[in-house]
């Protein structure tokens, strides 16, 4: 081979070297670039792993917020309902002491004795009427009088069997709707039970008797509305 054919030679391997220098080199490209493909879809795939997660962590705080509102709601409760049940026995105490106004206002407008009438049997005047205690079914009527007369809420307060708390600034009041009260006679008694009894009051001869109803608390005799 002459000079001029070798060099010929020689130049088509330097040719075909450097192709496939060239696409060894496109394929490592290639190769480089699929790896960071890889790589990037890896890292967007747990960017949105983290995102779904960091939107599970959102929503687990909202109702984490939501379950702490309702845990305080629920705390809350018993005591709401405490107080509706204050104000529903308040109220039917109220109802009780209006009945029982009323029922004075029937002793207050009945008939008073007479001039040359006889007197009931076992008449207390009102000059009588005194604290005798709560020791019989009798003793409390005397005293639940006397208290009234005398506008002694506090005292009348005690006299219930369930405790009702004396209004305020009432004691005139209580003692003026008692100023024609004259007195009172026990007409009846029926014993209901042991611990129950019910008295039938007049304040004078022909007037209607009146109920009033006992009960015994403790060693005590109360009046039950």
């Amino acid at each position: 081979m002459n000079r001029a054919s070798k060099c010929l030679a020689f130049g088509g391997l330097l040719l075909l070297a450097g192709g496939v220098a060239l696409v060894a080199s496109k394929q490592n490209t290639i190769a480089e670039l699929r790896s960071e493909q890889q790589v990037l879809t890896s890292e967007i795939e747990e960017a949105r792993q983290l995102s779904e997660q960091n939107a599970g962590i959102v929503r687990l705080r909202a109702e984490n917020v939501e379950v702490m509102r309702l845990g305080k709601e629920n705390e809350d409760l018993p005591r709401l309902r405490n107080q509706a049940r204050q104000l529903r026995r308040a109220s039917d105490e109220m109802t009780k002491l209006q009945a029982e106004n009323a029922r004075l206002q029937e002793v207050i407008n009945a008939p008073h004795p007479v001039a040359g009438q006889p007197a009931l049997p076992g008449f207390v005047s009102r000059t009588a009427l005194m604290d005798a205690g709560t020791s019989t079914p009798e003793a409390t009527v005397q005293t639940f009088f006397w208290a009234a007369c005398n506008g002694n809420v506090q005292r009348l307060s005690q006299l219930t069997v369930e405790a009702i708390p004396p209004p305020e600034n009432q004691e005139g009041e209580v003692a003026k709707a008692m100023k024609d009260f004259p007195g009172f006679s026990i007409a009846g008694r029926e014993v209901i039970s042991p611990d129950e009894v019910q008295l039938s009051l007049q304040s004078s001869p022909g007037s209607d008797p009146f109920p009033m109803k006992l009960k015994r608390v403790g060693g005590d005799w109360k009046l039950e509305h």
